[in-house]
Parts: C-alpha cells; structure tokens; sequence
C-alpha cells in the first residue's frame, strides 16, 4: 500500500499495479497510441469541466491511462483518490451529525 492511501484505496492501486505490469510488457507502438488516448481523454475531460458533460469522470479515466504508463500520473491519482476519499468520509460524517 502506498503511504497516505486509506485502505480501501489500497485494492485498488494493488489493481493498477498488476495492469501496469502486463501494460509494460506490450509493444512500444500501441503503449505510445495508449499513451496519446490517454492524453486525448484527459484533455476531453479537461474541456468538460467548462461544457456540459461528465468533466471530473472522464479526466480522471485519461488520468488513470496515463498512470499506466507514467510514474507522475499515477502519482497525481494517487494524491487525486485520497483527497476524494477525505471528501467522502468527511461529508458522511457531518451527513450523520
């Protein structure tokens, strides 16, 4: 598990890591086109944010592309999915106050 990560984010990273690995082992050709979806989704996403659409869902899709392929993606994921889940445990805590 990384540091700072709750636990049940855990599974998932643990998921991303396996993908990653069979990611690494596939041709230079389709991990590079990979990595160019990657950028076209998250930039879709980007562009959501402004225009009607699932901006944050689509932006975090490209994000985790490009966390296949590269370390500082999956770094901003990383940092990305602990902050959604401090969100999430703080609004059910004041749900339940």
């Amino acid at each position: 598990m990384k540091p700072g990560l709750p636990e049940d984010l855990s599974s998932l990273v643990a998921r991303l890591g396996e993908r990653r690995s069979r990611h690494r082992q596939r041709g230079v050709l389709l991990r590079v086109l990979f990595a160019a979806a990657g950028t076209g989704v998250l930039f879709a996403g980007i562009v959501m944010l402004v225009l009607p659409g699932p901006g944050l869902l689509v932006a975090g899709v490209g994000l985790a592309m490009l966390a296949l392929e590269f370390a500082w993606a999956d770094q901003l994921l990383s940092r990305v999915a602990a902050r959604l889940q401090a969100v999430r445990l703080r609004a059910s805590r004041s749900r339940g106050s």
